[in-house]
């Protein structure tokens, strides 16, 4: 890896410009493609989800403004089972 440092230093600005281009391509690419295998996984519709009724977050509310009555709650509409 040293050695191709080196390397890279001695060129032209306009090569290690080609290199580093094709470098970040590649770096890109293998997130893309990690990205595109995990894809189906992520889509799956398959997975149960619970949606919370309106009594589940009016109930998360009251819990939230009981026990913290300063603070910003955030409630989500479905709950996910993994």
């Amino acid at each position: 890896m040293k050695q191709y440092f080196n390397h890279i230093k001695l060129q032209e600005p306009h090569v290690r410009r080609k290199h580093a281009l094709r470098i970040a391509g590649a770096i890109t690419g293998l997130f893309a493609l990690a990205w595109l295998v995990t894809l189906p996984a992520r889509l799956n519709t398959d997975t149960v989800a619970a949606k919370a009724t309106a009594s589940d977050q009016v109930a998360a509310a009251a819990a939230a403004a009981q026990y913290n009555p300063a603070q910003l709650e955030v409630a989500s509409t479905t709950l996910y089972n993994y």
